[in-house]
């Protein structure tokens, strides 16, 4: 898991769908 914590949730739900949209586009 990455330990960056943005303050605001919704940057965490955006990284965590940037990482996952990451994974299946490669």
């Amino acid at each position: 898991m990455l330990k960056y914590s943005p303050p605001n949730p919704w940057g965490r739900v955006y990284i965590l769908l940037g990482s996952c949209g990451g994974v299946l586009g490669s």
